[in-house]
């Protein structure tokens, strides 16, 4: 399985503020869109992707997500 975010290009109205901001995650090997989040900007999307996770049953699969979401969780 793959989890990544994407800033959706030009989906800003003239402010930033507006901008589309999702993270999917998705299996390879299946060619399948596991689930579709939106996140509040890219600051919010390590914890998106926390909540993604959990909603997920993901028990023994191997995850790939870039280095952003690598962060410990510092709670």
């Amino acid at each position: 399985m793959t989890i990544d975010g994407k800033t959706l290009r030009h989906s800003f109205d003239g402010e930033r503020h507006s901008t589309l901001y999702s993270i999917t995650a998705w299996s390879k090997s299946n060619g399948l869109v596991l689930a579709q989040a939106r996140s509040e900007g890219k600051k919010n999307e390590n914890s998106r992707v926390l909540d993604m996770l959990e909603t997920l049953n993901i028990s023994g699969a191997i995850v790939n997500a870039d280095a952003m979401n690598t962060q410990k969780n510092c709670d």
